[in-house]
């Protein structure tokens, strides 16, 4: 299996995002998604930052429990 690319995961957020219909709980995924791509060393600490840009801010954000541990 290839690692997935910025481009692609920067695409697929997109598609989430330009839907009527994405919710916090596909934001929280999303951001979890990344943060395990960035643990796992499938994706650099400066791709993990511009994702997260992309997605909007969730107060609270329930995957920073989990991220800082």
């Amino acid at each position: 299996m290839e690692k997935p690319t910025f481009e692609e995961l920067s695409r697929r957020i997109g598609e989430v995002l330009s839907s009527d219909t994405h919710t916090d709980l596909d934001i929280a995924c999303w951001a979890g998604y990344i943060a395990a791509l960035l643990e796992w060393g499938v994706i650099s600490v400066s791709d993990h930052d511009r994702l997260s840009d992309l997605l909007p801010k969730l107060d609270p954000d329930p995957t920073q429990r989990i991220f800082l541990g």
